[in-house]
């Protein structure tokens, strides 16, 4: 959707607040989902969870393809952020297939895929949209949803790691309760007033949840997030590190296709249209595709903190340049693909600190509450752009547009996010930087030991 950003208030007569819950539902969607499944995967099998998903995706994508109702396209891009569990769970897989010393590899080449996945659909969709019409976006989805499900059934081994225990149905009740009234309130807060029922109520809602979920889980001995590991300090940094990294990931290429796309005559605004937007944010997208060969190797023999701090550094140097990398669509993508290389680093990196700090058993789980603060970080960032635009931005025939000022503040402020998460990567425990030497505590060990026997 990020080439329909301008467009998608008038695709469905809306109003641009409106519009942003085309964007809100799919992160809140994933944000459920994520870890449900992933914990699901390492109880009930990897491979069968995956499919699922995968069909899930596709039902969702229906919803929105055979519609022009707002509310039903937002049900359905709902259900399509199911599709967020289905990286912490290949992650996981790549871990049970593969020897330790190819891990960082496979890492390496399942975000190139990610990657690859953007570099095409971006341009992609600028083109369907202009040829056939936005629907045509979501009807790929319905074709291939339920043949990659195929796929994955007939080629992937059987699980190599299943603890077929209880799931627990009230924990996962009481996260949801956490998770989706934090988002909401990260994401509409902006529009509805901090002070506003819904705000304080959602505040309400989580911090309930909350103080029931922690004692529960912590009773349980196989909860839907296992909070003695979450809690542990390489896991904790690492997600603090993931949440502000993923805002910077998702500022980048939302802010570049603003720029790219806001009318001329609109300081700071470049006029290009979908296809022409969609073409060059391929570009920063193809970045983690070609960078795949050098961060493999780099993964295997620095291990994933001394990557993750590389890639924040480049992350912070790169929206400081993109302060003057504004004049033309050419200087954008430059901008743009320069943070780009320090996403491909720095998110490619965090799977690989976190298997090695969890038992096996619990892989795909932990990466699932990853991909959680990854969620909660590009909320944060919508919600900050939204912030920053609301009072900088200039109307142009009623609709509001963000302006040079807007990107500018932006830029700045998500350098220096990205100057902390740097500084908090360094304080990532060096014995358990990576999978190369993971150092567990005593309870870790205990509980793999019991998960392998």
């Amino acid at each position: 959707m990020i080439p329909l950003v301008a467009t998608i208030p008038s695709l469905f007569d809306v109003s641009a607040a409106d519009a942003s819950w085309i964007v809100i539902s799919t992160l809140l969607g994933g944000s459920i989902s994520a870890p449900i499944l992933s914990r699901l995967a390492d109880m009930y099998g990897k491979r069968r969870i995956l499919v699922l998903t995968l069909i899930a995706v596709g039902i969702g994508s229906l919803l929105v393809a055979v519609s022009d109702v707002f509310l039903i396209a937002v049900l359905g891009r709902t259900i399509q952020g199911c599709a967020m569990a289905l990286t912490p769970i290949a992650f996981s897989i790549i871990k049970d297939v593969l020897p330790a010393h190819q891990v960082g590899l496979g890492i390496a080449v399942l975000s190139g895929t990610l990657s690859l996945g953007s570099a095409v659909g971006l341009p992609v969709a600028g083109v369907l949209h202009a040829t056939w019409g936005w629907h045509a976006l979501f009807w790929v989805s319905v074709i291939l949803a339920p043949l990659l499900a195929l796929l994955a059934w007939l080629i992937l081994p059987r699980d190599a790691v299943e603890t077929k225990t209880r799931f627990d149905p009230l924990g996962a009740i009481l996260l949801v309760l956490i998770v989706a009234p934090t988002l909401l309130v990260i994401s509409q807060a902006n529009a509805w007033g901090w002070t506003s029922p819904w705000v304080l109520g959602g505040i309400a809602i989580a911090a309930l949840s909350a103080t029931a979920w922690i004692p529960w889980s912590l009773r349980r001995e196989h909860p839907i997030v296992d909070i003695r590991v979450a809690v542990s300090r390489p896991i904790v940094l690492t997600n603090i590190a993931t949440f502000i990294l993923s805002a910077g990931m998702l500022a980048n290429l939302y802010l570049a296709s603003q720029q790219l796309g806001v009318p001329r005559d609109v300081p700071g605004g470049m006029g290009l249209v979908a296809a022409q937007v969609g073409i060059l944010m391929a570009i920063p997208a193809a970045v983690l595709l070609v960078l795949t060969p050098v961060i493999g190797p780099m993964l295997n023999r620095w291990g994933g903190r001394f990557v993750m701090f590389l890639g924040a550094v480049i992350m912070a140097v790169g929206y400081v340049a993109r302060i003057w990398l504004d004049g033309s669509p050419f200087a954008v993508t430059v901008g743009t693909t320069l943070v780009s290389v320090g996403i491909a680093l720095g998110l490619t990196a965090q799977p690989m600190i976190i298997m090695g700090v969890v038992p096996l058993s619990e892989t795909a789980s932990a990466n699932g509450v990853n991909s959680l603060f990854r969620s909660l970080g590009t909320s944060v960032a919508i919600a900050a752009i939204a912030a920053v635009t609301s009072a900088t931005s200039v109307a142009v025939d009623g609709i509001e547009h963000a302006t040079r000022q807007t990107f500018h503040t932006a830029f700045i402020g998500f350098a220096v996010a990205m100057a902390v998460a740097a500084v908090l990567t360094l304080a990532i425990p060096q014995s358990e930087n990576g999978l190369r030497n993971p150092v567990r505590s005593n309870s870790l060990v205990r509980k793999t030991r019991r998960s392998q026997s």
